[in-house]
């Protein structure tokens, strides 16, 4: 189902015709608190505004004061039908909603800038949430696996052995994003007692996180390769070896995350992964999870249980508990010496 605002005529190349602050999207985008969050809410914007023109208007150019009801209902069925080009699959419920709250939030910064009324933005916004309910993508990490990546990290005689290692610890036991692991400063890190303080969180929310005494050891020895300059936290390690003085890019976490776990011959995994894993470790474990959602950084306990594994572990020795008599024929793995046909 394809939703047009203009139905009369093909559409056409449409040049923006007011200014920037005058559009609701450009206003909502310049509201988010960081470059990352408007990245992300602008391609969203796009592509709600692509659906919505069938490619004639983009976020900003969009009018979307003037959407009612009729075209926010067949928006919502439009994305509820629609196939992703990435993975050939139907989007899930849960991108769907967070394409709808941001169409929400838009309509808001409309009514904001007195485009449109309340009741128009109310009606235009009472949409039902898209049910539904898909398998958490992402894994976490055994403890085999990071005590592979910890030996190749230890085997590496350059600084960039300490501080991938660092990268790994501030990941899966403090359970940062990569983009608060580049954020992170020297003076951030109190060395004696081991806190460290997440300035520049999610949100602009700050939080004080533990290193446990056992982890520090990987970042002493990256401080000792680094030293004692204020400034950022991690750097960048060049191949001979060299420590160039400024900050590492949040895409730097992700390639260290693929090159470590390819040298320590485990699964790839990638920057996320190692937060699920710190928040499984730390329900598993029986911290409370209002603290591991504190820890996490999460604005709802909710978000906190989608990663919690204890549900899905009961499952598994509930299914234990059941039995079906059939006895093998061979032992697995033997080969299959049976060259007869097939029963139909």
């Amino acid at each position: 189902m394809r939703l047009a605002l203009k139905h009369s005529r093909p559409a056409a190349p449409v040049q923006l015709v007011r200014p920037l602050h005058e559009s609701p999207a450009a206003v909502y985008l310049a509201s988010l608190g960081s470059e990352r969050s408007r990245i992300t809410q602008l391609d969203r914007l796009n592509k709600l505004a692509e659906v919505m023109s069938q490619g004639a208007h983009d976020a900003v150019s969009l009018p979307w004061e003037r959407l009612t009801y009729v075209h926010t209902q067949t928006l919502r069925t439009a994305l509820a039908e629609s196939i992703s080009p990435k993975t050939g699959q139907p989007y899930s419920p849960s991108y769907i909603n967070a394409l709808l709250a941001t169409l929400r939030a838009v309509l808001k910064e409309a009514w904001r800038l007195g485009l449109i009324s309340e009741e128009h933005r109310a009606r235009a916004c009472d949409l039902k949430p898209v049910s539904g309910a898909t398998l958490p993508a992402g894994r976490s990490l055994t403890i085999g696996e990071k005590q592979a990546l910890s030996a190749v990290c230890q085997s590496d005689p350059g600084p960039a052995g300490p501080r991938d290692a660092s990268i790994f610890v501030l990941g899966m036991t403090c359970g940062l994003r990569r983009a608060e692991m580049a954020a992170l400063d020297l003076e951030d890190y109190d060395r004696e007692t081991g806190e460290l303080r997440v300035r520049r969180g999610k949100g602009r929310k700050a939080r004080l996180v533990h290193v446990s005494t056992g982890c520090r050891a990987a970042l002493d020895d990256w401080l000792h390769e680094r030293g004692d300059v204020t400034g950022p936290l991690l750097c960048p390690v060049n191949r001979g070896g060299n420590i160039t003085p400024r900050r590492i890019s949040d895409h730097v976490v992700f390639v260290v995350c693929r090159k470590r776990a390819e040298q320590a011959g485990i699964q790839p995994f990638s920057p996320h992964d190692m937060r699920r894993t710190f928040i499984g470790d730390l329900l598993d474990a029986g911290a409370d999870i209002s603290v591991a959602q504190q820890l996490a950084g999460h604005a709802s306990v909710s978000t906190t249980q989608g990663y919690d594994r204890r549900p899905e572990e009961k499952k598994r020795e509930a299914a234990g508990l059941l039995h079906f008599p059939y006895v093998a024929r061979r032992v697995p793995g033997t080969p299959n010496t049976n060259r007869g046909e097939d029963n139909e």
